[in-house]
Parts: C-alpha cells; sequence; structure tokens
C-alpha cells in the first residue's frame, strides 16, 4: 500500500498531525501486521520490472497544466473579483532577467572557474553547508589560479538567486503584491544588484518596464512595477546598509563588539559608548562581512540617541584613523559637558551633511527598537497608573458599594493594571497562586476583560510546562502539583486555552518513568 501526503499537512495546516502521524506509525511496528519501508529502499529490494512515462506539464494543483504558474488560468486562492492576470508578464521579465544574467554568468564565470555549469550545479555542496572547509574544496575543485573567491562566490549566488526566483508559490496566490510573489522579486532584485557588481550592468531600469506590464489587483500598487519599488527595492541589503544598522543597533546592545546580523558579521576596530540619562552616544571604526560571499568594508560611525525613537547617525567609508581620532576627542568632550548641539554640529563637520535614522533599519530590527523604546515608556505609564490604582482603590470601592457609576477613566486604569499583573504572573519564574487567584477574582468583580487572551494563554502554556519540570525533580512535592492544579479553574473562568502540548507529553512521560498512568489525582485534572 502507497502513502502519499503534503509534508505540511503534519503540524503546519493540522495542529498536531505530527502527533497523529507518530502514533500511526508507532502502531504499525508494534502491531506487525504490516512492514514500514520507503520508496528508495522498496524499489533496492524490489527493482522495477516496467518503466511508466510521466505526462510531461503536468501538476497536482492546477487542471490547465502547469499554466498556473504562467498564465491567468482560474486556479486561485478564491478571492472574488479578483484575476491573476500578472502571471504572464512577471513569467516573462523573470525569463528575461534569467537569460540576460546568464550570458553574464558564462563570460565572467569563464574568467575564474573551470567549468561554470559544472561549478553551478556543484555549489549546493556550500548551499547545503556554507562552512570554510566546503568553500576550500569548492575553490581547489573549480577555482583557476589567482582568481578571487569573493567574485566565484557572487557568480555562484548571482546564479543560485536566478534559480531561487522561479519558487513555486510566488505565482501559486492570487496578488502580485503577495508576500510569497513579493519574496519571487526579491530574488530577482538580488540577481539584478549581483549582475551590476559583476558585469557592471544595470537591468533595474528594463526589469520594473516589463513588470509595469503585470496588473494588481490592489488599487494602491495598480502594477507590478510599483510593488517592486515601494516593497522590494526598500528592502535591498548591501554592506553599507547593514553598518548603518549595526551603528544603531551598537547603541541599545549591552555587548555590540562583535553582532551576526541575518548573513552578515561585525567586528569592531575601536568602539566606544557614552550615555547621559537618557541620551547615548556611540563612536566606531568597524568592519562588515558577508559570510556568504565573503564581501567585506571597513566603516567609521558616530551615533547619537536623544530619547524615544529620535536617533541621528552617520557613517563613513574613508575617514581617515587621525579625523577619526580628532572627531572622538571633541564629541566626547562636547557630549559630556551636555552640549548636544555641538556634538550633532561636530558630525556634519566630519560626515557631512547626509545622515541616517531609525527609519533607515531592517524591517525586523526597527521593530524590535522601536518596541523596546515603547517598552520603556509602557514601564513608566504602568508606574503612573499602578499608583493611581493602589492611591484611589478604597475610594472606587466604596462607589461601587453605593452603586454610584464609576468613571470611565478609573474603569480603563484598574482594567490595565489588573491585565499587567496577570502577565507578570506567567512571565516570572515560579507560579504564584495565591498572587493569580487574587487577580482572577478582581477581574471577575469589576467585570473586566483580559486584554489579549492569546498572549496570556501562550505565556500560561509555557509557565504550566516551565512548573512541570520543576514538580518533576521534586518526586514527592505532591502539593505543589495540588497547587498548580488550582490554577486551571482560574483560566476556564475567562476561556483561556494554553497549549498543553508540551507539558501533555512531559507528564505523560513522568507518569510512564514512574509505572503508573495519570489520574486526576496524581496528576493534572485536564481534560
Amino acid at each position: 500500500m502507497h502513502v502519499a501526503t503534503d509534508g505540511e499537512t503534519y503540524g503546519h495546516h493540522h495542529k498536531h498531525g505530527e502527533m497523529a502521524l507518530s502514533f500511526c506509525l508507532d502502531y504499525i511496528k508494534k502491531d506487525e501486521h504490516a512492514i514500514l519501508t520507503n520508496y528508495a529502499q522498496f524499489i533496492e529490494l524490489h527493482p522495477p520490472m516496467d518503466e511508466a512515462q510521466i505526462i510531461e506539464d503536468s501538476s497536482w494543483s492546477c487542471v490547465h497544466g502547469i499554466e498556473r504558474w504562467r498564465n491567468n488560468c482560474g486556479c486561485n486562492s478564491g478571492k472574488p473579483g479578483w484575476n491573476q492576470l500578472w502571471r504572464k508578464p512577471l513569467r516573462e521579465a523573470l525569463d528575461w532577467l534569467r537569460d540576460s544574467v546568464s550570458v553574464i554568468f558564462e563570460q565572467e564565470a569563464s574568467k575564474v572557474v573551470k567549468d561554470p555549469w559544472k561549478a553551478r550545479n556543484e555549489y549546493i555542496n556550500i548551499v547545503l553547508k556554507r562552512s570554510d572547509d566546503n568553500i576550500q574544496r569548492f575553490l581547489k575543485d573549480h577555482a583557476l589560479k589567482d582568481a578571487s573567491t569573493n567574485r566565484i562566490l557572487r557568480i555562484m549566488e548571482m546564479q543560485r538567486h536566478a534559480m531561487l526566483m522561479y519558487t513555486s508559490c510566488g505565482w501559486f496566490f492570487d496578488e502580485i503584491s503577495g508576500i510569497e510573489t513579493i519574496q519571487v522579486m526579491q530574488y530577482a532584485s538580488r540577481v539584478i544588484q549581483l549582475a551590476n557588481q559583476i558585469g557592471q550592468v544595470d537591468l533595474e531600469e528594463e526589469f520594473s518596464k516589463r513588470l509595469e506590464e503585470a496588473p494588481s489587483n490592489v488599487s494602491t500598487y495598480q502594477q507590478g512595477a510599483n510593488v517592486y519599488k515601494s516593497v522590494v527595492l526598500p528592502s535591498r541589503t548591501n554592506l553599507q546598509r547593514v553598518g548603518m544598522h549595526y551603528a544603531v543597533a551598537s547603541i541599545f546592545e549591552e555587548e555590540p563588539e562583535a553582532l551576526t546580523i541575518f548573513n552578515y558579521s561585525t567586528s569592531n576596530d575601536f568602539f566606544i559608548k557614552k550615555e547621559a540619562g537618557e541620551q547615548k552616544m556611540s563612536l566606531g571604526i568597524t568592519k562588515v562581512k558577508s559570510m556568504v560571499t565573503q564581501s567585506e568594508k571597513k566603516f567609521a560611525f558616530a551615533v547619537i540617541y536623544l530619547g524615544k525613537h529620535n536617533i541621528i547617525g552617520n557613517i563613513s567609508l574613508d575617514m581617515e584613523p587621525d579625523r577619526f581620532a580628532s572627531m572622538q576627542i571633541r564629541m566626547v568632550k562636547s557630549f559630556e559637558e551636555g552640549r548636544l548641539g555641538d556634538v550633532i554640529g561636530l558630525m556634519q563637520v566630519y560626515f557631512g551633511p547626509e545622515k541616517y535614522t531609525i527609519w533607515q533599519l531592517f524591517q525586523d530590527e526597527k521593530r524590535k527598537i522601536l518596541d523596546m523604546i515603547s517598552q520603556e515608556s509602557m514601564a513608566e505609564l504602568e508606574q503612573s497608573l499602578r499608583k493611581s490604582y493602589n492611591r484611589d482603590y478604597p475610594l472606587i470601592n466604596a462607589l461601587a458599594n453605593n452603586n454610584i457609576p464609576i468613571p470611565v477613566t478609573y474603569r480603563t486604569t484598574f482594567e490595565y493594571v489588573l491585565n499587567a499583573d496577570l502577565i507578570k504572573i506567567f512571565q516570572s519564574d515560579k507560579i504564584n497562586i495565591k498572587e493569580m487567584e487574587r487577580i482572577v477574582a478582581e477581574l471577575a468583580k469589576w467585570n473586566f476583560k483580559i486584554e489579549d487572551p492569546h498572549k496570556v494563554s501562550r505565556l500560561a502554556g509555557e509557565s504550566i510546562f516551565k512548573e512541570l519540570k520543576r514538580i518533576s525533580s521534586e518526586h514527592d512535592n505532591i502539593k505543589r502539583l495540588q497547587r498548580l492544579n488550582r490554577m486551571f479553574p482560574l483560566l476556564d473562568l475567562f476561556k483561556l486555552e494554553p497549549n498543553f502540548h508540551k507539558s501533555q507529553n512531559f507528564y505523560f512521560e513522568i507518569s510512564r518513568e514512574r509505572g503508573n498512568q495519570p489520574t486526576q489525582e496524581n496528576g493534572f485534572g485536564v481534560d
């Protein structure tokens, strides 16, 4: 019997599907009514006697053959009123780009490797394990004498991204501005960037022009070229942008001497950070290196943080060491004397007028830093609200006891403080059940809601697992387990649904080790 299903079925499309599959395979193996095998083993034991011919241009998800990946065939995710007329122009634009860079590849690769296409195919060994040993082995097998390692790797990466831009899901869904199709265009953008570095040709304008023929279903974009310019190009990365990002990140990192940023490593020749209350300043000379192409550049930078999201930074590729030393002395002196205006003026003198701010950071890291800044502000806000809660609780209690309406401002304040207390319960090392019972009783008393039930459920699930691991190391501590069991009715009261996946599996292991089955008396009271 053959069983073939999509791997994403297990755990991705169907929650706990991987657990069901594991149980099924274990049951079949123990039952011994069937032997588990795979196609490779079966063919080795039973060589094929017949030959099957595959129907060309066919697929499992498109009744029109493979039109879903190159035409508006009607196969889509079901968004009413939308079409996929963008598929054909996008495909043709990528085909044009592929053919254009193939010429560059053959011309430039033949100057640095023995057999360009063989080297391209065997580059997979580096992709699968990007280590110094694998790179040296690849160079030994393919590189011509005195060829630049960086140039060879750039050429190979250009071809790798030219293949990645045909990733299947880029055409599978409904809209050219969808995340899957944007990712395909990001691969294409990297191909264009590398082609420019390798062959000194600019393919950007023609590629964008071809994308104008790809209509978008979203009125904001209208056509593919606008998606490319507004979403894809801003995400393009180079060493200078990584250097800018590092400079800003150094303000907030505790140990910024050596950071890894995506596929880039950083190391400092010099670094100094000064703080004066909320204001911070960092100066440095750092080297940024691509771990993929081994390209590297050295930057001098200066960044000043004025509070909240106000950051001003400068970066230079060619500042002389003596000039940097002079700048450092003058800027540190001005900062320590509280002359922030002079600091900003010195940055313009030494770096020029061009500067960057937090908005030039990579999206994920920008969000991380903004979240960190907002958390600091939220902590100050919480402290203020908590002061009001503690001071005015007797007054609000008196209003409630006398059936006098409670002002909305007070209700909002109390609800915020109690929700913050509940979050802290699950973020602490140990669960304080008595404190949790107090918070839940207060929430129920004032008829408040849990602000973010998904977050609380997630944190509760993680906290329960940690508590259970702690209990497992204390074999005879029944009281701790009983205290933990008091939590579940409290969670049910607000219809919270923690993920017990890891906890239930772990508890089952404990029960098997001790030779008994989990029961209401010796385990969780969880259905």
